[in-house]
């Protein structure tokens, strides 16, 4: 069901403008439903994070800040770790460039929620069929026991409390749906930091492993599924290969026999993880999980 995001009352649906409880107004902005809380839309804070990520949003649609084969590939990734769609209703929160909401409409889900901060993610989906997009904020997402499947690749590492959001993938979900949450795996954060060069205020806040996700979403009323390390790169070598001038030759041999098989170097992301992994480091993780109950 709808709920107001507001103040989460589930006297709302999707027709109504106005939250009878609470008396905050949706608005609907060219085809984009504005599901963005009042404290959203007014707080100075709030608004400079908004605005922050809108400008990440602008550049990464003008020149993608990552390569957009690679993208793709999570995206198929994704989904082959979560399996069938057919006729499920979906949620996926930061839906960024859109290459894994395209990907799980193509294997045939019901429908489609995307949510995203940033309008210009959105806009490109605004007359998409079976798909439609709300401008919210991940840790206040306007669902309860709505989805069959939940995905939120890219976003943990973003949102400012883990807590809200991890409660509102609960929240969202139905009882038994599955979560698919894709976040940087034990990354540096420094390339985020002004003094490092780093051109807008944040990005990402924090980073993870196995442990920490496993805590989060066990407390968070899942049962872990599967962990899956992947996002591995030819430019991301083990760094034993790079430990003596020998070794890096031998890893720049191999790299150079590698690509004759790949159409695009991204596309080694698509390959076995347990062949990439002896000789590349994971950048990312995925953890699908199941809801056993609500919190």
């Amino acid at each position: 069901m709808m709920i107001c995001p507001n103040c989460a009352s589930e006297n709302f649906t999707l027709d109504q403008v106005k939250c009878d409880s609470c008396g905050w107004n949706k608005l609907n902005e060219e085809g984009i439903q504005n599901f963005l809380t009042e404290k959203d839309r007014s707080n100075e804070f709030a608004n400079s994070y908004i605005d922050n990520y809108e400008k990440l949003a602008v550049e990464d649609l003008k020149i993608s800040i990552v390569d957009k084969k690679f993208l793709q590939n999570q995206a198929k990734n994704t989904t082959k770790y979560i399996g069938n769609f057919k006729e499920l209703e979906v949620c996926d929160v930061g839906v960024g460039q859109g290459f894994l909401c395209k990907e799980i409409l193509k294997l045939g889900a019901k429908h489609v929620s995307g949510i995203d901060i940033s309008r210009s993610y959105l806009k490109q989906f605004t007359n998409k069929s079976n798909f439609t997009p709300y401008l919210a904020n991940a840790e206040n997402l306007p669902f309860k026991e709505h989805f069959d499947i939940l995905t939120c690749t890219d976003v943990m590492e973003h949102v400012l409390n883990v807590g809200s959001l991890l409660y509102c993938i609960n929240r969202s979900l139905k009882l038994g749906g599955i979560a698919a949450i894709r976040v940087p795996f034990r990354e540096s954060l420094l390339q985020y930091s002004p003094h490092m060069g780093f051109s807008h205020g944040f990005a990402h806040f924090r980073s993870f492993n196995k442990d920490i996700l496993r805590t989060y979403l066990q407390e968070a009323g899942f049962f872990i599924k599967s962990f899956h390390l992947d996002g591995f790169s030819l430019g991301s070598p083990r760094s034993y290969l790079y430990s003596s001038q020998r070794r890096k030759n031998f890893y720049h041999y191999l790299v150079n026999k590698l690509t004759l098989f790949l159409k695009n170097p991204a596309d080694i992301t698509l390959w076995n993880s347990r062949f990439t992994s002896l000789i590349m480091r994971p950048v990312e993780i995925t953890v699908i999980a199941k809801k056993m109950k609500a919190l």
